[in-house]
């Protein structure tokens, strides 16, 4: 509403809510909307489920807003040691939601020297395709010569950070080039010392926050509430098996959280929380294969022109039971901010990958490729392990009248396009804080809900459509995104178990 008023009928608007004009003229980040200028219909307490990126902006985001916050995570530390592409959006969204810890995130962003090829010892490239790869990163000198196709786009600088340009946009934001990488860890070690401090200020007129390590959270009907969910928590503890399966048995006993405003949940593509409230999910493409390994290699980062490096490397590999081709990546990139190099290789289908030998044999051979010298001597920090993805979307981000997803609990795509992190953090956050803000401003709880059901989705979906070519490029099925779209939510219609 306020979007289309100006001047004196703003401000009169504004005025006549306190929580209202705190929000729209205070600045973002500093200080959060004090409890007690808070409207009736406001969310004051509220839990976020997860805390990775996601979780920790979103709770950060419902501290902004007035709402205390309860904070739960079954791990006890960060450590996935993966590197991934950022693009500007983050940091204008960091900018909008939290400033103060903006700076910090902009020291650990690594710069960028991209190199892209194909090797033209094993495929022709057709003039059709390299028009086809000029045109999808048109941003990209494109050359061909003995070497293979091969792309270079240097670093640049961070661009200021714009509070406005932090906005819902799901398809503008996937569209916009990447500018560094960091190193999850890094993110969600600042992020989550943000809310450590907020949760270690005095009590006063402002938010609290409780944060709880080790542990996990059941959903319950409410008891007082028809149509709300409840919510329990218990301490958990990691335990690794065998064959390297996480698995986290409950040590505590259960106790409960009541009925909160809000529960958001950020956990993860195989959400537990999306599978108790019954919301259905179903992929939107064929399965690929990988292997990932994080290497200790500071020789590399530290002679990468601009200070990192992502490099992609394409390739055929014939299949010797039918002599068909199928394309195969390998990707690497690393910077001198994190010593570390986060190399990915492709597997098709029909190569036997029964044993740990047989991963790392395939892993050391195709990775040596795209890094460009033996890797029989590197000190590989983490794997390499392989894992099988799908791209997968739900029935719903909403359950019922005070449970939302966001992240990959609503859906997720090809990590190849740096997606992942960015949908969350960004088209996903910004919708959380516009329904913050309708509730606040009284819409109506199901409209503000179905409003934000249609911003994710719709945000997923951008993402599910840009990460649908980098499956379709093994040339292993022939269907369109919209077709795969079209049967997907066929499926989750006739499987019924959506959340509103």
């Amino acid at each position: 509403m306020q979007s289309a008023l100006r001047g004196p009928a703003r401000d009169a608007y504004l005025r006549s809510d306190p929580s209202r004009f705190a929000r729209s003229t205070g600045p973002r980040g500093v200080p959060p909307v004090p409890p007690s200028l808070l409207s009736p219909t406001a969310v004051r307490n509220a839990v976020v489920v997860g805390a990775g990126p996601c979780g920790l902006l979103a709770a950060l985001e419902l501290v902004q807003n007035g709402a205390s916050v309860t904070l739960v995570e079954q791990r006890d530390a960060y450590t996935r040691p993966i590197h991934w592409n950022v693009r500007a959006d983050l940091l204008h969204r960091i900018a909008e939601t939290c400033p103060a810890i903006l700076p910090r995130v902009l020291e650990r962003l690594g710069a960028m020297e991209s190199v892209e090829r194909i090797d033209a010892t094993q495929t022709d490239v057709s003039d059709d395709k390299l028009a086809a790869m000029r045109e999808e990163k048109p941003n990209r000198r494109v050359s061909l010569d003995g070497s293979g196709l091969r792309y270079q786009q240097k670093g640049s600088g961070a661009p200021a950070p714009d509070a406005q340009r932090a906005r819902f946009g799901g398809r503008q934001m996937l569209v916009s080039p990447s500018i560094g990488q960091i190193l999850t860890t890094d993110l969600e070690n600042i992020l989550f010392e943000e809310v450590q401090r907020l949760s270690k200020l005095p009590k006063g007129d402002h938010p609290s926050v409780t944060i709880l390590r080790n542990h996990r959270c059941d959903l319950t009907d409410s008891r007082d509430k028809p149509g709300w969910s409840a919510c329990n928590v218990y301490e958990v503890a990691e335990r690794v098996a065998a064959d390297g399966k996480v698995t986290f048995p409950a040590t505590g006993k259960r106790f409960s959280l009541g009925t909160p405003d809000l529960i958001v949940n950020c956990d993860g593509a195989n959400s537990v929380m999306r599978e108790q409230a019954g919301i259905p999910r179903t992929h939107v493409s064929q399965a690929t294969r990988f292997i990932a390994a994080s290497i200790a290699a500071t020789e590399i980062t530290e002679h990468a022109p601009h200070g990192g490096v992502a490099r992609r490397r394409y390739a055929e590999l014939t299949n010797p039971k039918d002599g068909s081709l199928h394309g195969v990546r390998q990707v690497v990139l690393g910077s001198t901010t994190t010593p570390r190099l986060w190399v990915l290789v492709e597997v098709p289908l029909f190569v036997d990958l029964g044993n740990k030998e047989a991963v790392a044999n395939y892993f050391h051979h195709h990775a040596a490729l795209v890094v460009g010298r033996p890797l029989l001597d590197a000190r590989i920090t983490w794997g390499p392990n392989a894992f099988t993805m799908q791209q997968f979307i739900s029935a719903s981000a909403v359950k019922g009248e005070n449970v939302i997803f966001a992240g990959d609990a609503v859906g997720n795509a090809h990590f190849l396009t740096s997606g992942g992190v960015m949908t969350a953090t960004v088209p996903h956050v910004f919708a959380l804080e516009k329904l913050l803000a309708n509730l606040a401003d009284g819409v109506p709880r199901t409209r503000a809900l179905d409003r934000y059901n249609k911003w994710t989705l719709m945000a997923t979906k951008a993402w599910l459509k840009l990460g649908f070519k980098e499956f379709g490029r093994q040339g292993e099925h022939g269907d369109t995104f919209e077709a795969a779209m079209a049967d997907a939510l066929e499926r989750l219609r006739t499987a019924g178990g959506a959340g509103r």
